[in-house]
């Protein structure tokens, strides 16, 4: 099998649970994007026999795998965080969303003077009280930038993008609202 010199690197970023995007501000990120689609039977095949399957979605790829109960668990607890974030962005604009980009001064600014957006990150868990708003703010971007959802776009105006993989998000919460749907309708 004849593989891009890139699947090393692929690899390598994928099996740390990250996320590939075609709206990444990274150059790298986005060539690697560009060899996924491109040699995509090729690398499925190929993660397949080392056990990751290469998923590809609305603009991004990731790998999945088979988890133990633990894992799942660890990972139903991070989406529920994410909800928790998702819900104070939304309220911060209803057009957060894929490519929304904003500043952490602007979600500061609009904390400060806005007791719902207020009480939502007070209610944030892991978000140190003693620091300042602005500091509480950074965190928020810091978590979606950690979980890949997020990408820093200009450091000295501390500008993020929102990536094509926050769409994984919005799957679940989808599938939530389904759910409550059709619980509501029996």
């Amino acid at each position: 099998m004849n593989l891009p010199k890139q699947s090393k690197e692929i690899f390598e970023i994928l099996s740390r649970g990250n996320f590939l995007c075609e709206n990444s501000p990274v150059r790298l990120e986005r060539d690697l994007y560009q060899a996924c689609e491109r040699e995509f039977g090729g690398h499925y095949d190929f993660f397949e026999h080392l056990g990751f399957y290469l998923i590809r979605e609305d603009g991004y790829f990731y790998f999945s795998k088979e988890l133990s109960a633990s894992a799942k668990e660890d990972k139903l607890h991070m989406i529920l965080e994410y909800i928790d974030l998702v819900e104070l962005m939304l309220q911060f604009s209803a057009s957060f969303g894929v490519g929304f980009r904003t500043t952490v001064g602007e979600l500061s600014d609009a904390v400060g003077s806005n007791s719902v957006l207020k009480n939502s990150l007070d209610r944030l868990k892991n978000i140190s009280k003693p620091q300042t708003l602005h500091a509480q703010c950074a965190k928020v971007f810091e978590k979606f930038k950690k979980g890949g959802f997020m990408a820093l776009e200009d450091e000295h105006e501390e500008r993020y993008i929102v990536l094509s993989s926050y769409h994984y998000i919005e799957t679940f919460l989808n599938a939530i609202q389904v759910s409550s749907t059709q619980e509501e309708a029996v």
